[in-house]
């Protein structure tokens, strides 16, 4: 049987809890500063969507700052922190070209440097220190979505890990967030299941529009980024990811009633702010859909049906979502992912190493 999207989606529950239970906490230790306080995350494409996904977890359990670039603008006209004492690069194939050419440049800063990839042979491991498997298997598809879930999951931990060594948790409370971890993965069967029977019943919502729009805010931000991603990936017409607040200052003023809005909405203070957005625009775009984390007053799509669980980590679900409705949109529209509508593009642009 040919492999999808969706067959990697629905390898994502078992792959996250063979990185859960495989994560090689000490290994990683070994090769870091004592004391980590500030995290200089390299990333490019999907990898950094999931590095922002991931951003305000780290910083909350690791006790530490990040600041997350991406390698090509960074390579040309970026400042190395003096405070920073660890890197992180980040690739899944280990073949990005420009993650890879801006390893040379903090070569020379001394700060230890972790690859974390797929493919422990690839050359961004070459100009690392230590690696972290991203532990994933095999993903032929383009267009990632387990290699994206596992990225975040695997960051997650390298935030309990630096958190431990720190001691900004306690044993008792890695076990805990290992625990956390385990609940929300186990829902995500139910989530990829019910996301399907979403897209079934409310097709229309998703092809009758020519432009998508993703609004979210905190971790989901990084959803919405890959959103972006996603989207134009697969479905292959305009689509966006915004912060909350930055889509009231300007982008709000494209709407129009061909456009299908996405609002990522968690329980924080904050989410009523979102409502209201949603409550606004929605008289003047097609269509709009509002996940939340739980059942809630106010009105919404679906939900996620998680409870109790530290907010930063729902992107864990909330991407699921993006990664069922994009591929069954594009597969609605007859986009035919098979083929690759620019065979030459990485030879011809150097993007990636052949």
């Amino acid at each position: 049987m040919e492999e999808t999207m969706m067959t990697y989606v629905k390898e994502e529950p078992q792959v996250l809890h063979k990185i859960l239970d495989e994560f090689d906490y000490s290994g990683l230790a070994a090769h870091l500063p004592k004391q980590v306080k500030r995290l200089l995350i390299l990333a490019t494409g999907s990898s950094y969507n999931a590095a922002l996904a991931a951003k305000y977890y780290i910083e909350k359990t690791a006790g530490i700052i990040v600041s997350i670039e991406e390698p090509f603008n960074f390579q040309h006209y970026g400042t190395i922190d003096e405070t920073t004492d660890c890197i992180l690069a980040i690739s899944q194939s280990g073949k990005s070209t420009s993650t890879i050419n801006v390893l040379e440049k903090v070569a020379n800063s001394q700060i230890p440097i972790v690859a974390l990839t797929n493919q422990p042979d690839s050359p961004l491991v070459q100009q690392a220190e230590c690696l972290i498997d991203l532990n994933i298997g095999v993903e032929k598809v383009d267009y990632v979505t387990k290699g994206f879930s596992g990225t975040i999951l695997n960051l997650f931990l390298f935030a309990c890990a630096i958190g431990y060594q720190n001691q900004s948790i306690t044993e008792s409370e890695l076990k805990d967030k290992q625990q956390e971890l385990n609940r929300l993965i186990q829902a995500l069967p139910d989530i990829i299941e019910r996301s399907e029977t979403y897209f079934s019943e409310n097709e229309a919502k998703f092809t009758s529009y020519n432009r998508f729009v993703c609004i979210a805010y905190g971790a989901n931000l990084g959803i919405a980024k890959e959103f972006e991603t996603k989207f134009t990936e697969t479905v292959r017409l305009p689509s966006a990811g915004y912060e909350l607040e930055a889509y009231m200052h300007g982008p709000y003023l494209e709407a129009q009633k061909n456009h299908a809005l996405f609002f990522l909405i968690d329980e924080q203070a904050i989410s009523s702010r979102a409502f209201r957005l949603r409550n606004y625009i929605e008289q003047y775009v097609g269509t709009t859909i509002t996940v939340v984390e739980n059942d809630t007053k106010e009105a919404y799509d679906f939900s996620l049906k998680l409870n109790d669980l530290d907010p930063f980590i729902l992107p864990l679900a909330t991407v699921v979502l993006v990664q069922v409705w994009s591929y069954l949109t594009a597969t609605a529209n007859r986009q035919d992912l098979t083929i690759d509508p620019f065979p030459d593009f990485d030879a011809m642009l150097n993007s990636k190493l052949l």
